[in-house]
């Protein structure tokens, strides 16, 4: 294209919105199994001026909460017996990454037996991992950007919202002492 061409408009997918006029087949999720745990939740992250930090919490900024686990197709159910006892694991036990690795470092701990029979496991087992690590202060922070759109004059801005948010993020992380005070 030369810069005296007009440009080709692009079409906009919504995939969500494709789902529901049938475009694209409804992914399947009805009779799934899921197991999951989460770590670092801090149920509710604010700031907090009399904190050190600024924060609830003074591990809420270098701590995601992660939220993961496994999933089987329907109607497939694992054999947590087996794998138990493939481990030397007491069925009693809930299995935890502390069952499994030495160190707690998931890339030290590959080479260890332990970590081979649980991956060996999930392989025969047709597991499907599930994973989700959420910033806090991202998260608190995009709410500023959601606030302000919600109003007519927001709406105008929305084409725009994930660039704001993300700047907003940059923006405060470059500034995170200064901003942990206006906040």
């Amino acid at each position: 294209m030369t810069y005296d061409e007009e440009p080709k408009a692009r079409e906009q997918i919504d995939i969500w919105q494709s789902i529901k006029d049938g475009h694209i087949p409804k992914p399947p999720v009805d009779g799934w199994l899921f197991y999951y745990d989460e770590t670092n939740n801090f149920r509710r992250f604010r700031f907090d001026p009399e904190k050190p930090s600024g924060y609830n919490v003074e591990r809420a900024l270098t701590y995601d909460f992660i939220l993961g686990g496994i999933a089987f197709d329907p109607g497939t159910e694992p054999n947590a017996e087996e794998l138990m006892d493939r481990l030397g694991i007491q069925r009693k036990n809930e299995l935890k990454a502390g069952s499994i690795l030495k160190n707690g470092d998931f890339l030290k701990d590959i080479g260890l037996k332990r970590v081979h029979t649980f991956l060996e496991w999930m392989l025969d087992s047709g597991v499907i991992v599930h994973f989700s690590a959420l910033n806090n202060l991202y998260w608190s922070i995009i709410d500023l950007v959601d606030e302000a759109l919600i109003t007519e004059a927001g709406r105008v801005m929305m084409p725009f919202h994930k660039i704001m948010k993300d700047q907003l993020f940059y923006f405060v992380m470059g500034h995170l002492d200064e901003m942990t005070y206006i906040l």
